[in-house]
C-alpha cells in the first residue's frame, strides 16, 4: 500500500545491518538449569557450549543457506568468529545475565534462510556430544582468548567454502540421514553454481531471495 516491502533476507542493504536469526537454549539437568552463571557456568553447560564451538564450522552451511548469508558476517552485530561472551553481542555465542529472565545461551550466526528443524537438530547434537565427551576445552580457550582474533577459528566466509566443510563432516554424516544430506547440498551446489555464472550478483541474490525470504 506504501511502496515497500518486507524482506528477513539475511543481507539486503549493503551498508546496513543484516537480518539475523537468534537461537536461544535453555537446557536443565536435574531441576538446574545447566547455562545460570549465578555461582559460574556448570560443567555440563561448557561443555554444551564447546559442543557447539568444535561443530560451528561443519553445520554453518545448514545455519546460513544462501550465498547471501555470508555478506552477513563481521558487519554490524553479526560474528564472524568462532567464540562466546557474556557481554559481546557480536560473538557467536552469547551467555545473557540471568537478570529478570530464564539462564539461556544464544547462537547468533543463523539466518532466516535456514531450515529451522535441521538447524536445531544440528545445534542440539552438537551440544549434546559435547556433554558426552566431558570436554570443555573450546569454552574455556575461547574465555582466554577474550577478542584476540588471531587465534579463533574464522565462520566460513562463503557458501562455497561452507558447503565444502559440511560435505567433509563426520558429524554431519552421522547426524543427518543420507537422503536429507544429498537433497540439501544438491540445494547448495545449484546456487553456488547459478551464483558463480550471475555478471551481476547483487542483482542475482535479489531476484532469488529478496520477496521469497
Amino acid at each position: 500500500q506504501n511502496g515497500l516491502f518486507a524482506s528477513f533476507m539475511p543481507k539486503p542493504l549493503p551498508d546496513e545491518h543484516g537480518s539475523a536469526l537468534s537461537i536461544s537454549i535453555s537446557l536443565k539437568k536435574g531441576g538446574e538449569n545447566i547455562f545460570d552463571t549465578t555461582n559460574g557456568m556448570s560443567f555440563e553447560g561448557k561443555c554444551f557450549i564447546s559442543g557447539i564451538l568444535s561443530k560451528m564450522r561443519e553445520i554453518t552451511a545448514f545455519l546460513n543457506s544462501t550465498t547471501n548469508s555470508y555478506k552477513r558476517f563481521g558487519i554490524g552485530f553479526a560474528p564472524k568468529y568462532v567464540n562466546w561472551s557474556s557481554e559481546n553481542c557480536a560473538q557467536l555465542i552469547r551467555v545473557p545475565k540471568p537478570v529478570g529472565i530464564s539462564p539461556r545461551i544464544e547462537i547468533r550466526s543463523a539466518d532466516a534462510c535456514c531450515n529451522p528443524y535441521i538447524t536445531f537438530k544440528l545445534i542440539l547434537a552438537a551440544g549434546i556430544e559435547g556433554i558426552q565427551s566431558q570436554d570443555c576445552s573450546l569454552f574455556d580457550s575461547a574465555m582466554h582468548s577474550g577478542s584476540d582474533c588471531s587465534v579463533l577459528q574464522p565462520l566460513p566466509s562463503t557458501l562455497d567454502e561452507a558447503a565444502s566443510i559440511a560435505k567433509d563432516s563426520d558429524f554431519v554424516k552421522n547426524t543427518l540421514s543420507p537422503e536429507i544430506r544429498s537433497n540439501i547440498f544438491a540445494q547448495l551446489d545449484k546456487q553456488i553454481h547459478d551464483y558463480s555464472l550471475a555478471n551481476d550478483k547483487d542483482k542475482f541474490e535479489e531476484e532469488s531471495y529478496f520477496k521469497f525470504v
